[in-house]
């Protein structure tokens, strides 16, 4: 962990509130040395004033501690002549950091800091001023009430110790075993240190729990620390008790901890085996986990997770290697805008499919049809390439980009395991295409046999003394005789009988072309939701839909009236009446959209009310405000990224 601070600088203040001046007592000036050489944290100073922190958090915030009463590292070091002999590092098992530090020819320092539950057990006395006294069960009964105090108020409680030794060598020191050093320990004091929540975390857990994310605590602090954190920020209520590690292993062991219900959300004084054991067990009752962490040892639960999320700034390498997602910037509210964007990217890639395959089906339908009645082809190859690059790729990439639905953070998460192509989609896809098919397939037959009055002939057909094998359409120009004999008259030749009929199927052609091309695109403002009405949608959201649209029926329009290009693309022009039959193609179209939105939002309304009723869990109203909370959240995340936050006054 490394950041930029502003110059450290501050006083120290009794429980009164008087600052305290130098020189302090005994007992102070020993909890200060412990609190500036039992750390691995470091200040420095770059050349153009800057100062920089660096290491754990709660380090940093001891060792400032320190700093800003005038006793920084180098004060021990250079002024008292201490130098660094070994350091006992901390680890989850002890839950405690050592060093030693020798001063002079063989006096020797052993500075202790850790959970208060691990260090007292280590102490025979109490430094009270500058007098050393035997450790009473008075003196534990006090301090567990005051660690019990500052945990509630949502402080990280650390106790401090010190031993002196002499007549050992630096050799002993280096090669001794920290329960050797670590005894008979004289304890100072305890320390309570304010690690507060970044800003927008409170908000983040709200926006996850109202997508259906249930979020846990797993700490290593005491259980009261970790309860008011928890009722702080959201996760808990004053209800919800914290599991310990030790209840852990004690539900583990009897096969229990994975049939809790409720399942606990916050986890006190865990080790990493207990981190382990909680993913398993949340992986056993089917849920999706996600595991977050920084250290070595979370490294397996969070390789164990379905997704393992690392931190970029504090982690391990090892934690980073083990985890699919890393933090760049360690904070919690990342995750929530992660999430809402990945629900924007799934939903946007199910609209592309849907709306692709809704279309290309529906001219597939279009053929079927047609040939099941004996009709010619609905399309030429050319129609049917230029209807996929100009109502498939602008609408489809538009869909690409389309704007967050109301609610996407207000809806559970759905299942991995499920295919984008399941029954309820391959349904939509079904019944959308079936419907624009049936709708060109009508404008075929009207072009057809009402418009044109044309017949189509796809078996052998004698006209006259010939025989054609190519199916066209025929025109019969009867005239009626003086004595009222119908006759054919027969001085149109084969070519002009054939040029006028292959120009009436151009014409009803183009009529379903168009028509099918026009709902097509239409058909991707219906398609930015699978529920929503579009009349409760902002037609001017997306730019690049109306963009796209917009340019693709203007290519839609020049391939039908502009000369030669009409000729290339074997289309006609069309009249009045022909657009009048694709505008009520249109509304028919809009309103079966519409009737099957109002068909899927019943199915999911009841199957939210039967979940909620299962789960016991109020109903969810979906509303825009999940998407203005996700733009506040991440507002907030800019502006504490840039916020040069200062760790002193989170020291009590």
């Amino acid at each position: 962990y490394q950041r930029r601070v502003r110059e450290p600088k501050g006083k120290l203040k009794d429980e009164d509130g008087l600052i305290v001046k130098e020189p302090y007592q005994f007992s102070l000036e020993m909890f200060l040395m412990v609190s500036a050489l039992c750390s691995n944290a470091a200040l420095s100073k770059t050349p153009e004033g800057e100062w920089h922190l660096s290491g754990d958090s709660t380090e940093i915030a001891i060792y400032l501690a320190a700093v800003k009463a005038g006793r920084p590292k180098a004060y021990f070091v250079e002024e008292k002549g201490l130098t660094f002999t070994n350091e006992f590092g901390f680890d989850s098992t002890r839950k405690r950091m050592s060093v030693v530090y020798k001063q002079g020819e063989s006096q020797y320092f052993i500075l202790t800091k850790g959970a208060s539950t691990s260090v007292l057990p280590l102490c025979e006395n109490v430094l009270e001023g500058a007098e050393t006294k035997p450790l009473t069960e008075k003196h534990m009964s006090r301090v567990d009430d005051k660690v019990t105090e500052l945990s509630i108020q949502g402080l990280r409680v650390l106790a401090i110790a010190i031993r002196t030794d002499e007549g050992q060598t630096d050799k002993y020191y280096k090669k001794a075993k920290s329960k050797k050093i670590e005894k008979s320990l004289t304890f100072i004091g305890l320390v309570g240190i304010i690690d507060p929540p970044r800003k927008g975390v409170e908000r983040a857990i709200k926006i996850c729990q109202e997508a259906g994310i249930r979020v846990c605590m797993i700490t290593g602090d005491h259980q009261s620390t970790a309860k008011a954190i928890a009722m702080k920020i959201g996760i808990a209520s004053s209800s919800d008790d914290p599991l310990r590690g030790v209840d852990v292993d004690i539900a583990v062991e009897a096969g229990k901890l994975e049939t809790m219900d409720p399942f606990p959300v916050i986890f006190a004084r865990v080790s990493p085996i207990n981190k382990l054991q909680i993913v398993e067990a949340l992986r056993a009752r089917k849920e999706v986990v996600a595991m977050s962490g920084d250290g070595v040892n979370d490294a397996p639960a969070i390789k164990k997770s379905d997704c393992g999320i690392a931190m970029g700034l504090t982690g391990t390498d090892i934690a980073k290697q083990s985890a699919s997602v890393i933090l760049a910037d360690d904070n919690f509210a990342t995750i929530a805008l992660a999430v809402h964007e990945g629900r924007i990217i799934y939903d946007n890639i199910e609209k592309f499919i849907l709306y692709l395959l809704s279309c290309n089906s529906s001219e597939i339908w279009v053929f079927i049809l047609a040939a099941a009645c004996g009709w010619p082809d609905p399309f030429t190859a050319i129609q049917v390439l230029w209807a996929n690059i100009i109502a498939d790729v602008p609408p489809a990439m538009a869909l690409g980009i389309d704007p967050p639905e109301k609610g996407v953070m207000n809806r559970p998460p759905r299942n991995p395991n499920k295919s984008i192509l399941n029954v309820k989609t391959s349904i939509i896809i079904i019944l959308q295409g079936l419907s624009m098919a049936l709708l060109a397939f009508l404008g075929l037959y009207v072009g057809c046999f009402q418009l044109y009055n044309c017949d189509c002939a796809v078996n052998k057909t004698i006209y006259g003394n010939d025989t054609f094998d190519t199916p066209y359409f025929i025109v019969n120009f009867p005239t009626l005789a003086a004595n009222g004999t119908p006759v054919v008259q027969l001085n149109y030749t084969f070519e002009e009988q054939n040029e006028d009929s292959c120009d009436l199927k151009l014409r009803a052609q183009s009529l379903t072309f168009v028509l099918l091309v026009t709902v097509q695109l239409f058909q991707a403002f219906f398609s930015r939701s699978k529920t929503t009405s579009i009349f409760r949608m902002n037609p001017f959201a997306n730019r690049w839909m109306d963009g796209g649209v917009g340019i693709s029926f203007i290519l839609l329009l020049a391939s039908v009236y502009i000369p030669k290009w009409n000729n290339l693309m074997d289309l006609k022009p069309l009249n009045h009446i022909d657009w009048g039959i694709i505008v009520a193609a249109l509304i028919f179209q809009l309103i079966l959209s519409e009737l099957l939105k109002w068909f899927l939002r019943m199915m999911n309304r009841r199957k939210l009310k039967k979940k909620n009723k299962h789960r016991k869990l109020n109903e969810v109203k979906v509303t825009d405000k999940s998407n203005e909370e996700i733009r506040t959240l991440s507002r907030d995340k800019s502006s504490d990224d840039d916020d040069e936050q200062d760790l002193l006054p989170y020291i009590n």
